[in-house]
């Protein structure tokens, strides 16, 4: 798979970050020619927290569809991370055209104009769930 048509002619990165008993990221902004990831994030402090927000647009897809084996238009990510270093808990969000999800050989598929899909992970000490639910955007 080749990366430049992904990347394009520049890569613009742009973070703040602040070290002491956490790691704090804020802002996050990394912008290529398929889109953009934003964000921000903090790790760390007497409770171990974790906190974290990045979003992704990718509006270019053409040069995935190869890989991806379908033709995609534009897709939106929002993961969010929360919790304790050792108890995280992720939630994404995944919105688009025609996208297809396999967890554990069970297969769901969400198909039309726009459709949206939503997982949530807790760790295997809080508990041992995926949550998955799908639904049509109108």
């Amino acid at each position: 798979m080749e990366l430049a048509p992904l990347l394009g002619d520049h890569l613009a990165l742009s973070l703040r970050a602040t070290f002491s008993d956490r790691i704090v990221v804020d802002p996050l902004s990394i912008e290529i020619a398929a889109g953009i990831l934003t964000g921000d994030a903090a790790f760390g402090g007497p409770e171990k927290a974790v906190a974290a927000h990045l979003q992704a647009n990718v509006l270019e897809l053409s040069p995935l569809a190869g890989l991806l084996g379908s033709q995609l238009d534009s897709v939106s990510l929002d993961a969010v991370v929360t919790g304790t270093e050792s108890r995280p808990t992720l939630e994404l969000n995944l919105s688009g055209t025609g996208i297809r999800l396999s967890l554990r050989g069970r297969r769901g598929a969400c198909d039309g104009a726009a459709s949206a899909i939503s997982l949530q992970y807790r760790s295997r000490a809080a508990c041992r769930d995926v949550e998955t639910r799908r639904r049509s955007v109108a």
